[in-house]
């Protein structure tokens, strides 16, 4: 789970699901600071009862593909915050990853565990463009782009 406010998103590890939250709810987090991959996420979350329902999702930041290839640090910015590239061409996957190019430098595209069923990798055909909207993570300094569902991707022209 990731949160953000205007000054930036944050992942949540170990949010209990019987809590229902879905994208544009409004939380008051508290947990202990930890990390996974060099990504720093908030453990053993306990979530305010003044949950807000359908409050509204952030907008994408608009980025190009090389500013997400220079975020190295788990302090950047950017890292836990909703972006948007456009007009990407996708390369192979390989574990899930794959480049993804707006012309301007690489960065790795991440179908995770959790969305490969409803976003899959075969939606991305060599040769045609995407613009993809997801959540930049870090993982062990590198970035990684992580949509979070089929609405995510859209087949544009190039």
């Amino acid at each position: 789970l990731y949160i953000q406010d205007p000054t930036g998103g944050f992942q949540v590890f170990g949010v209990n699901n019987a809590l229902a939250l879905q994208v544009g709810d409004s939380v008051e987090i508290s947990g202990t600071l930890g990390a996974f991959g060099t990504e720093l996420q908030v453990v053993s979350p306990t979530i305010a009862p003044n949950v807000r329902r359908a409050v509204g999702a952030p907008a994408p930041a608009a980025r190009t593909t090389a500013q997400l290839a220079a975020v190295t640090s788990p302090t950047n910015g950017d890292v836990g915050r909703l972006v948007r590239i456009r007009r990407v061409r996708v390369g192979a996957f390989a574990s899930g990853n794959a480049p993804a190019d707006d012309g301007s430098g690489p960065v790795p595209l991440r179908i995770a565990n959790e969305t490969v069923a409803s976003i899959g990798t075969a939606r991305f055909v060599a040769g045609r463009c995407y613009d993809v909207v997801g959540i930049l993570s870090i993982f062990n300094n590198a970035p990684q782009l992580l949509p979070r569902g089929p609405e995510d991707v859209q087949e544009v022209s190039c």
